[in-house]
């Protein structure tokens, strides 16, 4: 190759779907099955965060650790939801690329229910001569604790592909429906996840011990059948990545595409000198401009035979520098640079967060302020009603007086959650109905 510049223009697309305005219209009853997985999740959530201080309480656990089980899975998440996220957007599952990763956490999140809610029946079968022994409880109190993190790490981790599920499968009015939908259902599973350790099941002739079975079986049967329909409820295409030509390279990817800008070759500083000669070198320097659209929102308007967008869209310009030789001169080479430039790793991640938006970054502040106000009241409330308002002991002898006022704090405030739940639940469903 000689010593003069060259500069290739080419188009990387990376949507599968057409823009979120041309997707198909999807049904109510669609939109009402993809949406009633977060009916399933909030119901297990609701038991879960109303239950798992006291439960852990009466198997021995001091009261100083506890909260190390609620700081274990955000951390898990901060860690490994980016990576879960850059690995689905490049699923290439006959499934598609979000519904493998809903079936895997949906899996997470029974094991984690089956292990928290029958820790009693699995040292029942380990210990049967005495099940009250000091190993029998450190067993139950282990086999406890790990399935509230297993739980509460699905819990958290499945929302986001929930919802890139609905937004890669639906337009964007359906996106709209689908989100409201989401809230109204959260805040029904809310109120029933609330409403099961409110309830005195021994009141309703269930034998005393049995209530967190009862529990157990209406917690999954239910989440099971929300995440059946979830899965079945949207078709969703696989990622697939054609052969490519000289010109064009096509992959799938919805919601964003990655348009090379230009390509530019230029020659090493050193070889800059001996251009007279025109002596032709293998290895040279190139720049790509990377240009990557979202897709979400788009109105259609065109312009300069550029696609122009508007709505919400973020638009990101990149220039890569890639070192190549004449043998990995092929539009795959970029192609896979360009991958690497644009995917999410954790040195991404964390980079992205120190250098937000100052908007963006308030944004985010109000939100994490909003949650530790809010978590901090549901988590522990009902051992706040237990010990304090009601005078009860968690760790006294079942049966004792101090037990039942415990027991009697922790079952008044699962009716106070049950209130703020379905509060929720109305607002969201005024909400959709004025939309509508």
């Amino acid at each position: 190759m000689s010593s003069e510049d060259t500069e290739t223009t080419c188009l990387i697309s990376r949507s599968a779907a057409p823009p979120s305005d041309r997707r198909p219209k999807r049904t109510c009853c669609q939109l009402m099955a993809n949406s009633s997985i977060m009916l399933g999740r909030e119901l297990c959530y609701g038991v879960e965060a109303a239950l798992v201080v006291p439960h852990l309480l009466t198997r021995g656990m001091p009261a100083n650790m506890y909260s190390l089980v609620f700081l274990i899975p955000p951390m898990f998440g901060f860690l490994l939801q980016p990576l879960l996220g850059s690995t689905s957007d490049r699923c290439r599952s006959p499934l598609g690329r979000r519904r493998p990763f809903i079936l895997t956490l949906a899996v997470i999140i029974m094991i984690g229910l089956i292990l928290f809610l029958n820790d009693d029946n699995v040292v029942k079968v380990l210990f049967p001569a005495d099940v009250h022994s000091r190993s029998a409880n450190v067993v139950r109190l282990v086999i406890g604790t790990v399935g509230a993190v297993l739980f509460m790490f699905g819990a958290d981790s499945i929302e986001g592909p929930v919802r890139a599920y609905l937004l890669d499968t639906c337009n964007t009015e359906d996106q709209r429906k689908g989100l409201d939908l989401q809230a109204v259902f959260a805040g029904l599973g809310g109120v029933l996840g609330y409403l099961s350790g409110a309830v005195n099941w021994r009141k309703l002739g269930v034998r005393p011990g049995s209530d967190d079975l009862v529990r157990f079986g209406m917690c999954f049967s239910l989440f099971v059948i929300c995440a059946v329909l979830n899965l079945f409820s949207i078709p969703e295409k696989p990622f697939v990545r054609p052969g490519s030509s000289k010109n064009k390279v096509e992959y799938t990817n919805r919601d964003t595409k990655v348009c090379v800008l230009t390509i530019s070759t230029e020659e090493p500083p050193a070889r800059q000198s001996s251009s007279e000669n025109k002596e032709e070198y293998t290895n040279r320097d190139t720049k790509v401009r990377v240009l990557t659209i979202s897709t979400e929102d788009r109105m259609g308007a065109r312009q300069n035979g550029l696609e122009q967008t508007t709505g919400n869209r973020t638009n990101h310009l990149t220039q890569v520098k890639l070192r190549q030789s004449q043998e990995n001169d092929t539009p795959e080479y970029v192609l896979t640079a360009l991958e690497k430039s644009v995917s999410i790793t954790p040195a991404t991640f964390f980079k992205s967060i120190v250098k937000m938006p100052g908007r963006l970054a308030r944004l985010c502040l109000t939100q994490l302020i909003s949650w530790l106000g809010f978590m901090a009241i549901m988590l522990f409330f009902t051992d706040f009603m237990g010990r304090r308002v009601y005078g009860g002991a968690p760790q006294a002898a079942a049966g004792s007086e101090a037990r039942r006022r415990y027991e009697a704090g922790v079952e008044m405030g699962c009716w106070g959650l049950t209130i703020n739940a379905a509060a929720c639940a109305l607002i969201s469903g005024e909400r959709l109905s004025l939309e509508s």
